[in-house]
């Protein structure tokens, strides 16, 4: 019997990561970066803290519980002692059958349509995603300004544009160093004030209209396009133009998972085809494809590589 869920995915921004496919049901939630294994989050009840003007109510809070695959089966983490077991095994498991019957629906369509995003300190347009949200009560009233072009840690970003003109600098010593470069270029287009504004994206061809009221407004036309990709691929210079270019480039693996014009996955599937192992990973997720012949001859090397690697 078909276990009634709701699947939907949120993207996972600033940095960009991608999208977390999810299958809730009112028990807890099943969360996937790849379509291949799921993060099982069960619903338990906290109780409120001890002084609390309403103790006599719970608040719900997910419990990680353990990791499934279909290959692999379920690892689960330990179980707090204070938690009742058997039940919160019978919820994985009813979750669990509830992934396996939704992965055939892979992917899911984007819930996150509340977007904040970071504008030109010029012209007050939106050109870097700062966050997604999936209902307009969620707004926080104050929010972060800044935009993060990776994790910490990550530095395997080589924009050939700076090598070619000298000036990235010694990437020995500074491994981030490009990745430096494109963060200091969204800070210097939203300029020292930084200005931000909530959008609900109406359609994927990035029709949005403002969604904070209007006493909050920055951006006050009915009529705003935003983006198709968290950062904006149009400059005023070339040369910062040629850097963003290559950054995107970079993310190309990942981004081709959002709901794109063909054009743009077109030219993001010949970016991608230089990583093979990273479009292998994410291809199952990805809502349509430009040049299918490619992709499979890219996902060919993938699995050459990955035999190779093997030996």
């Amino acid at each position: 019997m078909k276990v009634a869920a709701s699947p939907y995915a949120v993207r996972r921004v600033n940095p960009f990561l991608g999208v977390t496919q999810v299958v809730e049901l009112e028990i807890g939630r099943a969360l996937s970066t790849d379509g291949v294994n799921w993060e099982i989050q069960l619903a338990v009840e906290r109780p409120a803290p001890w002084g609390s003007l309403n103790r006599d109510r719970s608040e719900k809070q997910f419990y990680r519980y353990g990791v499934w695959s279909n290959e692999e089966g379920l690892a689960h983490f330990p179980v707090h002692p204070a938690l009742d077991a058997m039940a919160l095994r019978e919820a994985a498991e009813t979750l669990i059958v509830a992934a396996g019957e939704h992965r055939s629906s892979l992917p899911f369509a984007l819930a996150d349509r509340f977007e904040l995003w970071l504008l030109d300190g010029t012209d007050r347009t939106p050109f870097a995603l700062l966050a997604t949200l999936t209902a307009q009560h969620l707004i926080p009233l104050r929010h972060a300004a800044a935009w993060s072009a990776a994790p910490a840690g990550v530095d395997g970003f080589v924009a050939p544009s700076l090598i070619g003109d000298g000036t990235a600098g010694d990437r020995a010593r500074h491994p981030r160093r490009h990745l430096d470069a494109v963060e200091e270029l969204v800070k210097r287009r939203a300029g020292p004030s930084r200005p931000t504004q909530w959008f609900e994206r109406r359609h994927d061809d990035g029709a949005a209209v403002a969604a904070e009221r209007p006493a909050r407004s920055i951006h006050h036309r009915s009529d705003v396009v935003l983006p198709e990709l968290p950062l904006a691929e149009h400059w005023a210079h070339a040369a910062d133009e040629a850097l963003v270019g290559d950054y995107l480039a970079w993310l190309a693996p990942r981004l081709l998972i959002l709901p794109l014009p063909a054009a743009t996955r077109a030219h993001l599937e010949r970016a991608a085809a230089v990583n093979p192992p990273l479009v292998d990973r994410w291809y199952r997720l990805y809502p349509a494809t430009a040049d299918a012949n490619l992709l499979n001859r890219v996902r060919v090397q993938a699995r050459l590589m990955e035999a190779a690697a093997a030996i």
